[in-house]
């Protein structure tokens, strides 16, 4: 069964994007449910014809309070991902197959900011190849 209170907003008032507080989900809007890595998860109602980059605005523009410790510096940093395939962010949800009235699960992944790849060893290009793997024998 699926929990009926996923995010809670302390003052509705001062959020624009509608925020799912329970399972009814109108029959024209997607309910995306976009789970973290550590577990925390946050539902959103998107319209089918929403394309991925508007979804990731909204969700950016709408960041969770519980989720104050894993907030990105830019929507360009957040990347969805379902079923194992990253979402493009041209696409609409629609072409997707997201069927409206259902709630739809994916992960939404924080890529490394511009202060922390310019940080990273071998970052600028020290002209040496380098493989960020392990080969353990």
């Amino acid at each position: 069964m699926a929990d009926s209170t996923t995010h809670t907003v302390t003052d509705p008032s001062s959020v624009t994007i509608p925020v799912v507080v329970n399972d009814k989900i109108p029959a024209d809007k997607v309910n995306v449910r976009f789970l973290l890595v550590s577990g925390k998860r946050s539902d959103l109602l998107c319209n089918p014809s929403d394309t991925v980059e508007e979804v990731r605005a909204k969700i950016y523009a709408a960041w969770p309070t519980e989720w104050h410790d894993e907030h990105p510096e830019a929507v360009s940093q957040l990347r969805v991902l379902h079923q194992g395939k990253f979402f493009e962010p041209s696409h609409t949800l629609a072409s997707y197959r997201l069927e409206p009235g259902q709630t739809t699960t994916v992960h939404l992944l924080l890529r490394a900011g511009p202060a922390a790849e310019a940080e990273s060893p071998g970052a600028k290009g020290d002209g040496a190849r380098a493989c960020r793997c392990c080969i353990v024998m």
